[in-house]
């Protein structure tokens, strides 16, 4: 019997000292706020929290440290300070403010904000055609390298450089592996250059459109061909926290390309695995 009611006490104990901690805020202002959470809105970034007094009010997440549990601390005084309500007019509350301070004996729960990682580096296989409105043209395929950093959420710079070597000719848009040709020494080089927008250039599913330029150097069978122009891109992908996996297609047109014939313009599709860092 004795053993139960020391069980009994325990728990008691615990309840009680459990239901004595208070919420705090640590706003990056330097103010505390403390009281009871009455909503946690994840999806807007926004907490609500009742006061000692009853008001109730909005923090935004921009403006909040840390969230913290503590037990309450004895009142060193009340000041009257306007609070901005995100879902209102401003209003005046009593809350206790204090100085920053690193709090003893508590349970921290921190403010969710994970580190947006703004560069990435990429590779992949390329397929680069050129090829006219008939759909007679060539193939190559190889490696592709690429970097991009991301501005913010919707602007990046990207910028590739592709190896590869001959592979095949399209006739009709019909694709016919080459041989009876050694098509090791038709090489392709290129480099290109393009701010993207994207709908999302952190974790999650990505759409994405581009303009830049482009530098080539292409082998073909009769000559060799140096190009440069106008770059234009467009694609799609899936990003996690560290890698990303994404599918590109680059339209190149120059003037160029006219000594192959009218209507001659080229193009690259990337298949990239990415690395966020």
């Amino acid at each position: 019997m004795r053993k139960l009611w020391i069980v009994a006490l325990f728990f008691t104990s615990f309840s009680i000292q459990s239901q004595s901690l208070q919420d705090v805020i640590y706003k990056k202002d330097g103010s505390i706020l403390r009281g009871t959470l009455t909503e946690q809105d994840f999806a807007n970034g926004r907490y609500k929290i009742q006061l000692q007094g009853g008001s109730l009010f909005s923090v935004n997440k921009d403006d909040i440290d840390k969230i913290t549990k503590e037990a309450p601390i004895a009142s060193q005084g009340s000041n009257s300070n306007n609070i901005h309500d995100d879902d209102g007019p401003s209003e005046t509350v009593q809350s206790m403010i204090t100085e920053p301070a690193t709090p003893l004996n508590t349970t921290s729960t921190p403010l969710i904000n994970p580190q947006q990682r703004n560069n990435t580096f990429l590779i992949g296989r390329v397929a680069k055609t050129i090829d006219n409105d008939e759909e007679y043209g060539f193939l190559y395929r190889g490696i592709n390298i690429a970097y991009q950093y991301q501005f913010n959420k919707n602007i990046s710079l990207y910028a590739d450089h592709n190896r590869a070597t001959l592979t095949g000719v399209l006739i009709e848009g019909m694709l016919y592996e080459i041989q009876y040709i050694n098509t090791d020494k038709y090489k392709h080089q290129s480099t290109q250059v393009l701010i993207m927008a994207s709908t999302n250039n952190h974790q999650g599913w990505q759409f994405h459109t581009g303009l830049g330029v482009f530098t080539e150097s292409t082998d073909l069978p009769n000559t060799s061909l140096s190009t440069s122009g106008v770059a234009f891109a467009l694609g799609m992908g899936y990003s996690w926290e560290r890698v990303q996996l994404q599918l590109r297609i680059i339209g190149q047109s120059s003037d160029d390309y006219e000594v192959l014939g009218d209507d001659v313009s080229g193009s690259t599709t990337n298949l990239q695995l990415g690395f966020n860092f």
